[in-house]
């Protein structure tokens, strides 16, 4: 007998199918008591992914090298390699439009924060 994590991948994804699938009493653990500031939808609570990661790219108006800071919330599940390609694929680019792509092709609530000759810089897209 192999424990879950050496299953061949076909097998793990029957396994949290069926899981989900099962009633409670079934399950290892209940689910936990949402926080009571969140919204219930179907008594399973709200589910949010939440993403971070740092990346640079240059500044097309004076070749500064730019720092920045993105969040990504999403109540789908976001590949973390997916967002490692789509940041570095960005070399030059407007905050404001790098945020315009970063929404488009992720969806979700954004937030990217940077700095630039010393002003904060946060833009804000949201999915609804």
């Amino acid at each position: 007998m192999y424990s879950l994590f050496q299953a061949p991948v076909e097998q793990k994804d029957k396994y949290f199918e069926l899981l989900a699938l099962s009633p409670v009493s079934l399950r290892s653990k209940p689910n936990p008591t949402p926080h009571k500031s969140l919204p219930v939808y179907g008594g399973r609570g709200l589910r949010v992914n939440i993403y971070r990661h740092t990346f640079a790219a240059v500044c097309p108006s004076d070749g500064e090298l730019i720092i920045y800071r993105l969040e990504v919330r999403s109540s789908v599940m976001i590949r973390v390699e997916h967002i490692k390609t789509a940041t570095a694929l960005i070399k030059k680019g407007w905050h404001e439009q790098i945020a315009d792509c970063l929404a488009e092709t992720f969806g979700g609530d954004q937030t990217i924060t940077a700095t630039h000759l010393g002003v904060e810089i946060e833009t804000v897209r949201l999915s609804g």
